[in-house]
């Protein structure tokens, strides 16, 4: 029996070194999927912003008083990404300091994503900067729920 143990012991061994070199082999032939674009935002407020996967912004401001909140973006893929929040509105009345606001469900997509030079803008600073940048060119606002607001959000293409 002691004679037995001694080849079986040798033969795992054997077998697993070969499916290690074969992990190994395969890990070193396989490739990663491309990561998922950046996706830029320019507003009013906002007037260059960039954000990675996962770090998509959770508010983005689009003018002095309509902001869009609780952003859940929900997928972030190479071809798009899409979210869904709220869009608060200022109804200016009787003016927009005192106005009271409306708000809207709304869905945000990126798509067609692109490598190009983007501007930059440091809201601490000010200073502004291009940078080459794989981002989701096109950033489409879509109202949901709570009925027609006065405005739709529109973005300008990352690229020009």
């Amino acid at each position: 029996m002691r004679t037995l143990r001694r080849p079986i012991a040798t033969f795992i061994v054997a077998v697993l070194v070969v499916i290690g070199v074969g992990v190994g082999i395969l890990a070193a032939t396989t490739t990663t999927a491309p990561a998922s674009p950046s996706l830029y935002v320019s507003t009013g407020m906002m007037p260059g912003s960039l954000y990675a996967w996962p770090g998509f912004p959770a508010r983005i401001s689009y003018d002095n008083h309509d902001f869009m909140a609780q952003l859940r973006w929900t997928r972030a893929s190479p071809a798009s990404a899409s979210g869904v929040g709220t869009f608060h509105v200022d109804m200016c009345s009787p003016d927009c300091a005192a106005g009271s606001y409306h708000s809207y469900g709304i869905a945000l997509t990126a798509s067609r994503p692109e490598s190009c030079v983007v501007r930059l803008y440091d809201v601490s600073t000010g200073a502004e900067r291009t940078q080459q940048a794989y981002v989701y060119v096109r950033l489409k606002a879509q109202i949901i729920s709570g009925g027609s607001p006065p405005l739709v959000p529109s973005f300008p293409p990352a690229c020009s």
